[in-house]
C-alpha cells in the first residue's frame, strides 16, 4: 500500500502534537514552535487534497467569465486579450504548481477586467463585477482550512 501524501501530512502533525509537544514542555517557545508547525502540517494536507481541483476550477470559471466579457466590454484590446485566454487550452499538467502558474496568469487578466467593470458605469459592467466578485468569493471558499479538535 502506498501511504496518501495527506495522510503522511496528518500523521506527523499528530506525532508533533502529541509526542514531542508534551516532551519540550518546560521550554514554551519550543511548545508553541512544534503546535505550530503541526497545524501547518495539518494545513498542508488539506490543501494537497484539493490544490489540483481547485486551481482547475478557477481556470474554468475565470475562462467562462473571459469569454462572456470579450463579447460586451468597450475596451478592444482587453476584448482581445480575453478571447485569447477564454480560447486557450488547459495546461496538459496536473502538477499543482503548473496549474497554479496559469491560475496566476489568468488572475492578472481577471485583475485588468475587474478595474474596468468598477471604472465603467453601465450594466454590462455591473453583471461583470458581480460575477467576478461571486467567483472570487467561490474559490476562496473552497480554500477554506479547517482546524481539528485538540486532543
Amino acid at each position: 500500500m502506498i501511504p496518501a501524501v495527506e495522510q503522511m501530512l496528518v500523521t506527523s502533525a499528530g506525532l508533533l502534537g502529541q509526542d514531542i509537544a508534551p516532551r519540550v514542555a518546560a521550554e514554551p517557545y519550543a511548545v508553541g514552535n512544534v503546535g505550530t508547525t503541526a497545524l501547518m502540517l495539518v494545513f498542508a494536507a488539506q490543501e494537497i487534497d484539493r490544490a489540483a481541483e481547485n486551481h482547475a476550477r478557477d481556470i474554468d470559471e475565470r475562462r467562462t467569465i473571459f469569454a462572456e466579457a470579450a463579447k460586451v466590454i468597450d475596451d478592444a484590446a482587453l476584448a482581445a486579450r480575453l478571447s485569447a485566454a477564454a480560447g486557450s487550452s488547459a495546461p496538459r499538467s496536473f502538477r499543482p504548481s503548473v496549474l497554479g502558474a496559469e491560475n496566476a496568469r489568468l488572475a492578472e487578466l481577471l485583475i485588468a477586467l475587474h478595474a474596468l467593470a468598477e471604472e465603467r458605469d453601465a450594466d454590462w459592467a455591473r453583471r461583470l463585477d458581480r460575477a467576478i466578485l461571486d467567483h472570487l468569493a467561490a474559490s476562496a471558499g473552497r480554500r477554506t482550512l479547517f482546524i481539528p479538535p485538540a486532543g
